[in-house]
């Protein structure tokens, strides 16, 4: 067996053959066993040049699709398809829309040997493609899609300008980016999709604006996600006519402007906004989201040091989520007032309130926000100079981040348990923990973070 560090080595190897078709470093390697074993050079020298050509341009889609997608192609290089499927180099599987039918896509490991496709080619195929997938996939009005498809057809509909296919999947599509920690790619297509749908004059959903504005955020672009936030305001105020509705959409709008203006460290209006979204829901009688910008409202107290009213706050809205009997926003708010009670020199206080946040979480069955738990009360262990007990809730809530793949957690606790390790003397240890951390932040989309790692890791050596 190979040392765990060559076996990372090996993985990292993996992912760069799947994603552009770089070879592995050495011979030995499994990526190098399967370029070799399974002849994926001799089955492509089989075809002829239009059907390398045709499994080539049938590239431009992600994932399965109905074989009919592909008439048009098809047409044009006066081409069939079976001999793709028959030597394996298309993959066959259920249509993810209609279940009795065939989906194709390129097989994972064929892919990086065939030349990329550039990003005029793209948009050439993704025309050819866009109007036969869509009508396959029901078009318009067709019946509920999965994600993933909603997700194939805002790419491709993006890629085409086509504004139907655009305005039909894009929404679900970033909400399913978001949920897959894809959050580039998530930001890049709610951006082209608003782009779109503006140029041709269609109406974006307030909705889209918002939730594009979440991932703008987490991609570090602050000035365009507050643009986003504005004009959903604008079309949450002059084009929604149920009051019911308008009043919870402008108080999500403005609590979001609020979240923008402080990381831009306009404090100031941010509480306004703040304020204003609290004015708006309890208008409203949304008892909930009320309580949410009374959260907000309080963490802020805290960054200006009234840590008392912020309190306050907080306990205000444990005694609303109760009411309602949300046990996770209560769970949340725990997590708040324990920080605060650190704050102020109360860590037994604060390591009493964690675990009845844990327990709260263990009993909903969320094990990420026990893992986000277990990091706090590992750091509150680090305070009382127990050292033991820290690295052991650090090391269960990196556990549990790499057994559900939690790219926030992999990189955020995975920074606080490496230098814990390192603190412990076991920097060994700590290496591979700070290496994906860094490579997690750079899937994410944010090298600022995975710079910090990189430092930690060159003084390891």
């Amino acid at each position: 067996m190979k040392a765990p560090e060559r076996c990372d080595q090996a993985l990292e190897e993996a992912e760069r053959y799947m994603a552009d078709g770089t070879a592995p470093e050495k011979e030995e390697d499994l990526l190098e066993f399967l370029m070799e074993k399974l002849a994926i050079g001799p089955l492509l020298g089989l075809l002829t040049e239009s059907e390398t050509e045709f499994l080539r341009a049938s590239m431009v889609c992600g994932g399965p699709v109905p074989v009919s997608a592909f008439a048009k192609i098809s047409a044009n290089l006066g081409e069939k398809d079976s001999r793709l499927t028959d030597l394996g180099l298309w993959d066959a599987y259920p249509d993810m829309v209609n279940r009795t039918e065939t989906a194709v896509a390129v097989n994972p490991l064929v892919r990086p040997r065939l030349k990329k496709l550039s990003e005029k080619e793209m948009e050439m195929l993704a025309g050819l493609v866009a109007g036969p997938l869509f009508a396959a996939w029901g078009g318009e009005g067709g019946k509920k899609r999965p994600p993933q498809a909603q997700w194939q057809l805002a790419v491709l509909g993006a890629a085409a300008k086509h504004t139907e296919m655009v305005k039909a999947g894009v929404e679900d599509a970033v909400e399913w980016l978001i949920q897959s920690f894809r959050y580039r790619e998530a930001a890049q297509l709610a951006e082209d999709g608003v782009s779109i749908l503006e140029n041709a004059n269609i109406p974006v959903p307030a909705g889209l604006y918002l939730r594009a504005s979440d991932v703008l955020v987490d991609v570090g672009k602050i000035d365009l996600a507050e643009s986003f936030v504005k004009k959903a305001i604008r079309v949450i105020r002059d084009k929604t006519p149920d009051a019911d509705i308008r009043s919870v959409g402008m108080g999500a709008a403005l609590l979001r402007h609020g979240r923008i203006l402080k990381i831009q460290g306009h404090i100031t209006s941010a509480v306004k906004a703040f304020e204003e979204a609290k004015i708006t829901l309890q208008a409203g009688g949304h008892q909930r989201e009320t309580a949410v910008t009374l959260v907000e409202i309080a963490r802020i107290k805290v960054l200006k040091g009234d840590v008392d009213e912020a309190l306050k706050l907080h306990y205000e809205t444990l005694d609303i989520f109760e009411a309602l009997g949300d046990r996770r926003s209560r769970a949340v708010t725990l997590g708040d007032i324990a920080r605060i009670k650190v704050l102020k020199g109360d860590v037994d206080e604060a390591l009493k309130l964690q675990n009845e946040r844990r327990d709260i979480f263990e009993a909903l069955g969320d094990r990420r926000e026990r893992a986000v738990t277990l990091c706090d009360t590992g750091q509150i262990m680090v305070m009382k100079g127990d050292t033991e007990s820290a690295l052991r809730h650090l090391g269960e809530a990196y556990q549990i981040a790499a057994q559900l793949g939690d790219a926030g957690g992999l990189s955020i606790v995975g920074i606080v348990y490496g230098q814990m390790l390192i603190i412990a003397g076991r920097p060994q240890e700590a290496k591979p923990v700070l290496a994906l951390a860094r490579n997690t932040f750079l899937r994410l989309g944010k090298p600022d973070e995975a710079r910090k790692v990189e430092t930690l890791l060159a003084q390891l050596g």
